[in-house]
């Protein structure tokens, strides 16, 4: 897009809409300074506008202040070729002997001016890449593993353990064979009792001691199993697949 006849004018369009719809809306009498973003604020702003150049023009003739601007582009101003002149000159000079356009074809480095031997091989990096793919293992043997850092079956996107379907794990139990207690198990019997499942049995006494608790705990087990054997889970500092299962459960 072309706003003047000046030289080297055209715009494109996304860039006009920000230096002038956007630049209009933004600055002082624009909808965001107080006025609102309603569809009939907007209506109301657009349609005053070509009504708002007309006063504009109009002031400008009475005070005979004009906003003009000059067909020479600012590129081309003297204080720009100035600039210019200077950037280029202290590029220049930097460069100096360690142009990487002189004749010596030698790998060098434009920052140091340090130069690379017979042995530096960075310019074939891509060639070499490729010939250290080509001498691993075949792609085939590659691809007959799972290309993850942990088995997708097992772990979820997050990185956490999947969480256990215990009905799941029920169902194949009872296919496997008949679970039916039977009363014909003889004399030497031995009960595995769940710890954690034990403290809920007893109710305790209140004023009770520690000793009185543990004991009532001892005598509940001598009367009813013989050759009983607690097992109690508790959880140590170290990580345990239990971690997995709280991390999830601390995230709501």
């Amino acid at each position: 897009m072309r706003r003047s006849d000046r030289f080297w004018s055209g715009l494109s369009s996304d860039l006009v809409i920000e230096q002038v719809l956007m630049r209009c809306i933004k600055t002082t009498g624009g909808l965001t300074r107080g006025r609102g973003m309603t569809d009939a604020q907007r209506s109301l702003w657009i349609l005053s506008m070509p009504q708002c150049i007309q006063m504009n023009e109009a002031l400008q003739q009475v005070t005979g202040v004009n906003f003009e601007t000059s067909e020479q582009h600012k590129e081309m101003c003297i204080p720009r070729k100035e600039r210019d002149t200077k950037d280029t000159t202290t590029f220049l000079d930097f460069l100096g002997e360690r142009s990487p356009f002189s004749i010596d074809k030698k790998l060098r480095n434009i920052e140091t001016g340090a130069t690379g031997d017979s042995n530096v091989n960075s310019d074939n990096a891509l060639v070499i890449g490729h010939n250290i793919i080509s001498s691993m293992e075949d792609v085939s043997e590659v691809f007959k593993y799972e290309l993850s850092a942990v088995p997708a079956a097992l772990f979820e996107p997050s990185g956490l353990m999947r969480q256990a379907q215990k009905s799941t794990l029920a169902d194949e139990i009872w296919n496997t064979g008949s679970c039916v207690f039977s009363d014909d198990l003889g004399t030497d019997v031995h009960h595995v009792i769940d710890g954690g499942s034990l403290i809920q049995r007893i109710p305790w006494k209140k004023g009770a001691t520690f000793a009185e608790i543990c004991q009532s705990y001892i005598d509940h087990i001598n009367n009813r199993y013989p050759i009983p054997i607690i097992v109690f889970d508790g959880y140590g500092s170290d990580q345990r697949q239990k971690d997995h299962v709280h991390e999830r459960r601390s995230k709501g």
